[in-house]
C-alpha cells in the first residue's frame, strides 16, 4: 500500500461502484466476507473484465514502476529460505531481486510438486499460494476458487499444501491481520496436531 497499491476492500469496493453493485458488496465488506464479495463483483463485471482489472491494478507493469518504499525493503534481511504470500502482485520478486537475492523459483499453489521440493529443501523459493495477476488458472480469490482450492480431503489442495509448510519450521507473519480466513484455519488444524512450534507475527498495537 505505501507503493500505491490498493487493499483489496478498496479494490473491491472501487470495482463493486464501477458495476452497480454497491449496495450489495458493500455489507460483505463491513462483514469480512471478501469471497463473497469478489465473487459478486466478477458476475457484475464479468469475468474478462474482472480479470483485466486484477492484471491491470496488481500486474507486473505496476510493480515494476512504483517507487520502492516502507517495510517491504526489510524482507530480503529477514528471510532466507522459503517466502510464501498470498498477494498477486510483483513486489516481492522485484524486492528480494534489488537486494541481490533474488528466488530461484516463483511457483503458484496448484503447482504441488515444487511446493514440494521448496519445502523439503527449505530452498530460496517464492510460493504464491493463491496465484498470480496475470494468471487467472489456480488463482483464488473468489468463493468459489477459494472451495475449490481449500477443498478438505484434497491431498494435491491448498490445505494440504500449506499443512506441510507449516509443519517443522518456524514462521515470521508479516502483513497479516491474523483474522479469520482460510489459511489461519489451515495453521490452526495443524497446531492441535503439532507440539512445540513457536510462530511470529508482527502486528499493529491495539489501541
Amino acid at each position: 500500500m505505501p507503493m500505491g497499491f490498493p487493499s483489496w476492500g478498496a479494490f473491491l469496493k472501487r470495482l463493486a461502484a464501477e458495476c452497480g453493485r454497491s449496495d450489495e458488496v458493500a455489507p460483505l465488506l463491513v462483514e469480512g466476507e471478501y469471497e463473497r464479495a469478489a465473487e459478486a463483483v466478477e458476475r457484475g463485471l464479468g469475468e474478462t473484465i474482472f480479470n483485466r482489472r486484477i492484471a491491470h491494478t496488481f500486474g507486473e507493469r505496476k510493480s515494476r514502476e512504483c517507487v520502492l518504499k516502507g517495510p517491504v525493503l526489510a524482507l530480503p534481511d529477514l528471510a532466507g529460505g522459503a517466502v510464501v504470500t498470498t498477494n498477486f502482485d510483483y513486489m516481492l520478486e522485484r524486492v528480494f531481486a534489488e537486494a541481490g537475492s533474488p528466488f530461484d523459483r516463483v511457483v503458484w499453489g496448484s503447482q504441488v510438486d515444487s511446493i514440494g521440493q521448496a519445502v523439503a529443501g527449505n530452498r530460496r523459493f517464492l510460493l504464491k499460494i493463491h496465484g498470480d495477476a496475470e494468471e487467472r488458472s489456480g488463482r483464488v480469490l473468489t468463493k468459489r476458487e477459494y472451495e475449490t482450492h481449500y477443498a478438505a480431503g484434497n491431498p494435491e489442495g491448498l490445505r494440504a499444501q500449506l499443512g506441510h509448510v507449516f509443519q517443522g519450521r518456524t514462521l515470521l507473519f508479516l502483513g497479516c491481520s491474523l483474522g479469520n480466513d482460510r489459511t489461519m484455519d489451515v495453521l490452526s488444524e495443524v497446531l492441535r496436531h503439532s507440539s512445540g512450534l513457536d510462530h511470529f507475527a508482527i502486528v499493529e498495537k491495539p489501541a
